[in-house]
């Protein structure tokens, strides 16, 4: 029995041959587009609120886990972001 050893490595940007059946299923069934749900803030207007109080020198609910996210502070007396105390997650 004989081992093989291949270092190369090939390139990212190279094609790769899928099998018929993906290919076959990615564009027979491409995805529909959801329709816009409507009557609740959007995004641009929750991290705007965020912000805002985070800049205010408050406590925040993080906006992907409900929990408490607090100012964060570099040199100066200004907030320059958030942060969760429970996920991490990271405004700045």
């Amino acid at each position: 029995m004989t081992a093989t050893l291949t270092l190369f490595r090939p390139s990212i940007l190279d094609p790769v041959e899928e099998p018929e059946q993906l290919r076959a299923a990615r564009i027979a069934a491409p995805r529909p587009l959801a329709p816009a749900v409507s009557g609740g803030p959007t995004l641009d207007e929750l991290l705007v609120g965020v912000w805002e109080d985070l800049t205010a020198h408050r406590t925040v609910a993080c906006l992907a886990c409900g929990e408490a996210m607090t100012p964060r502070y570099s040199a100066g007396p200004a907030p320059v972001g958030g942060r969760c105390t429970s996920c991490e997650t990271t405004i700045a």
